[in-house]
């Protein structure tokens, strides 16, 4: 995407074009929402993240995923988890935004919003344990890290689970979690940070 290559204005002009064609494609205004970030545009960025991760009206979704047969109709069920997994990214980028201006309240609580979406989306989790860590709430964000290390090595979550243990007090274990973060992430920019 525009965006992983640090152009945010190609990006926003690609969702632009992308939401004039289809007002309601979330995937689009999460894109959109992502390039305003980007740009640090933050009031448009809140504003279209929050319209993307708006649910479908009822009458957009289907009654049931099962068909009169009671046979789990496929396609419907691989819309909505795609509609789910584009919601929780509109989650994560307003959980950035929020965290961005400093509105950490509300970027837990977007977090969270996410998680009940998708609730191992490693993205959501680490994103939730950084502003947990900022706002002292050691103790959870240790579980949110935690959990992210459950599924694989990811040094960030290495990083936080450190920040949070060295927080709370913990300091043996922290150096002992810095050090799984050294290992796996030598040349990481926080690598200096933690030795």
């Amino acid at each position: 995407t525009y965006q992983g290559k640090g152009n945010f204005e190609k990006g926003l002009r690609a969702a632009e074009q992308a939401l004039a064609l289809d007002g309601a494609s979330r995937p689009a205004g999460v894109l959109m929402g992502e390039a305003l970030l980007g740009l640090k545009e933050y009031l448009q960025a809140v504003e279209t993240f929050e319209k993307a991760a708006v649910p479908k009206p009822k009458e957009d979704r289907p009654e049931s995923l099962w068909s009169e047969e009671k046979e789990v109709n496929e396609e419907e069920m691989r819309a909505e988890a795609r509609d789910r997994a584009w919601r929780s990214r509109a989650f994560r980028g307003l959980g950035r935004t929020f965290a961005a201006i400093d509105e950490n309240e509300k970027a837990v609580e977007a977090y969270r919003e996410g998680l009940g979406l998708n609730p191992r989306e490693p993205g959501l989790l680490i994103g939730l344990a950084r502003v947990l860590v900022t706002v002292g709430n050691y103790e959870e964000a240790m579980i949110m890290a935690g959990r992210v290390l459950k599924e694989r090595p990811e040094p960030e979550a290495y990083y936080l689970l450190g920040r949070a243990q060295e927080g709370a007090g913990a300091a043996g274990p922290a150096a002992e979690t810095y050090r799984k973060f050294l290992k796996i992430a030598p040349k990481n920019p926080r690598a200096d940070e933690v030795r």
